[in-house]
């Protein structure tokens, strides 16, 4: 979604970063909209609807919170590519180079948090966490990453559905290997939640401010082609296809990120600095959490 349309639009239609935003949200209104609607048709057993709920009351706010936040358009941009770049790094570590991708999870039913009280937590959490407690710790987690899924969502227009999977990839680490989601069902949700998150976020934009002419006429192209792509590539989420579909995502980040880099950052260092460091303390925070979890081989 919006990690492809905001750096074709920067980069390449010349548009500002405010604009870039504001046709990743009106897109994607349309786009996850539309293969929000077939997986709830088709797949609906894919849809962690608990997650959805609480993410999306929770993205409410962060949504009006980003769009009164003033940045600039480089700053956006900035944010925009460490965001995705800082999500690329903490999926790859997870899904590549952990345990947890020999040990996908095939529950073929979502578990809420309040759930969990039926499954033996003390032996699956030990001493970490008093397990009683675990459904009111999830709740809050999901509420905080619901909320800067928002806040960036307003700001890059993407961002609900990576804060979404991390939250995901967090819930597994903390409950049985039973009540863990399949990446298919991080998947379908994130997509659920960014769709309605989209839709929030451009109707807040319609009533606060003129969008401009220029995304208007961009959105109403692409139109036809997202309303029939999306939900078709959402018929790709199968155990048979997530591989080649993480391999397009780590290609699609890789080719932002080199894009961002040559036409945006050029020769600005403290802006390189500030990416390499964001990267490098998501890679820290992936090995410490993934080595505290024991998810090596």
């Amino acid at each position: 979604g919006g990690a492809v349309a905001f750096p074709v639009m920067v980069l390449f239609i010349k548009l500002s970063a405010e604009d870039g935003r504001d046709f990743s949200l009106m897109i994607q209104s349309v786009g996850m909209s539309s293969a929000s609607f077939l997986i709830l048709y088709a797949k609906r057993h894919l849809c962690h609807f608990w997650l959805i709920l609480w993410m999306t009351i929770s993205a409410v706010p962060g949504l009006i919170l980003g769009l009164e936040v003033a940045t600039s358009s480089r700053i956006t941009a900035l944010g925009f590519t460490t965001a995705v770049s800082c999500f690329a790094i903490a999926f790859f570590y997870h899904r590549e180079c952990t345990r947890q991708a020999q040990e996908e999870s095939q529950a073929d039913q979502a578990v809420e948090a309040w759930d969990l009280l039926r499954f033996d937590l003390e032996s699956s959490i030990g001493r970490r966490i008093p397990f009683t407690n675990l459904p009111w710790l999830l709740t809050a987690l999901a509420c905080i990453f619901g909320m800067a899924g928002g806040f960036l969502t307003a700001k890059l227009g993407s961002g609900a559905d990576m804060l979404a999977y991390i939250f995901g990839i967090l819930w597994n680490s903390l409950v049985p290997k039973e009540a863990q989601m399949s990446e298919n069902m991080l998947t379908a949700s994130s997509v659920v939640i960014m769709a309605i998150c989209s839709v929030l976020g451009t109707c807040l934009r319609l009533l606060t401010a003129e969008i401009s002419h220029d995304v208007m006429l961009c959105w109403a192209a692409c139109v036809p082609v997202v309303v029939l792509g999306a939900p078709l590539g959402s018929m790709l989420l199968s155990p048979s296809s997530t591989k080649f579909l993480r391999r397009c995502f780590y290609l699609f980040v890789l080719l932002q990120f080199i894009s961002m880099g040559v036409f945006q950052l050029k020769a600005d260092l403290v802006a390189w600095t500030v990416v390499l460091l964001a990267v490098l303390i998501t890679s820290l925070m992936s090995h410490l959490l993934l080595r505290r979890t024991g998810w090596y081989p």
